[in-house]
């Protein structure tokens, strides 16, 4: 979007060999590309991908990669139900996070017991 000296913003709209074109001129930083790839490893759960790409480019992920795994595996958790290991590891993760928020641990539970009902009703 461009701003004009009026403030009235116009909006501009490119075809696919216009958007290729301004492409030409634009300088991609390698240390850029990096991070846009540890970035997509982390994301996809590529964690061996991502080490082996930290090692190899110095390129570090925005948070631990033994984190990153460590939160998928409690969002995992949650989705299966597994309330009590989510619990555990999300202590593990940062003892704070519950005692802080302990309207996520009645949450947990209200789940865990709403899955519970659920089974025996069915």
């Amino acid at each position: 979007m461009n701003e004009d000296s009026l403030g009235e913003t116009s909006t501009i709209y490119l075809n696919t060999k216009n958007w290729l074109k301004e492409f030409e001129y634009i300088k991609i930083h390698e240390n850029d590309l990096n991070e846009v790839l540890m970035n997509y490893f982390c994301v996809h759960r590529m964690y061996d991908v991502a080490s082996e790409f930290q090692k190899e480019t110095n390129v570090k992920p925005d948070m631990p990669i033994e984190t990153v795994k460590l939160r998928y595996l409690i969002q995992d958790n949650i989705m299966n139900n597994k309330i009590e290991e989510a619990i555990e590891h999300i202590n593990n993760l940062d003892e704070r996070i519950l005692k802080k928020h302990k309207d996520l641990v009645f949450y947990l539970k209200k789940q865990k017991l709403l899955k519970l009902i659920l089974n025996v009703i069915n």
